[in-house]
């Protein structure tokens, strides 16, 4: 049996999720990828440690670049227009406008709750932000939950 829901996205919902993900331990990640710049920086710049307070601050700032991407990514990659998400015993279809792509339970890799929106992430890290507007009560949207997490146990996800 197939449920679909029908619902437009927020740019805030999307940068709820990624604060969220942020602090649930994107920011290792973040970390990282700072520090692993900042080397390549003094190194590129300096040829090792900056001297003064300036180089450290340059080096710092071009750290920060791919940070500041991949923070803003997701808003420039962001689809305004409504999507219809229908979830049946294959997985999952999601249709924005002409655009249309279908995810197997076996590429499911989370789904939870957060804020009152329905999170399903990808294996590919992508994720669907189902917001509570988009369900006619809280139960419908615990049922549609429930759904998700039953396919994604059959699948081994």
């Amino acid at each position: 049996m197939s449920r679909t829901v029908k619902y437009v996205s927020r740019r805030s919902e999307v940068m709820r999720l990624y604060w969220c993900m942020w602090r649930k331990g994107l920011w290792k990640i973040h970390f990282l990828i700072f520090s692993g710049v900042v080397v390549m920086a003094s190194v590129a710049f300096f040829d090792g440690a900056p001297t003064s307070f300036p180089g450290y601050l340059s080096v710092a700032g071009v750290g920060l670049l791919p940070i500041a991407f991949l923070a803003l990514f997701p808003l420039f990659k962001f689809k305004p227009q409504q999507r219809t998400l229908t979830i049946d015993d294959e997985g999952i279809q999601t249709t924005i406008g002409q655009l249309s792509k279908h995810i197997p339970w076996e590429d499911v890799a989370n789904a939870s709750t957060e804020d009152e929106n329905l999170i399903i992430q990808g294996r590919s890290l992508n994720a669907l932000i189902i917001p509570r507007r988009a369900f006619e009560s809280v139960e419908a949207q615990n049922e549609f939950a429930n759904v998700v997490m039953n396919h994604m146990a059959k699948s081994g996800g």
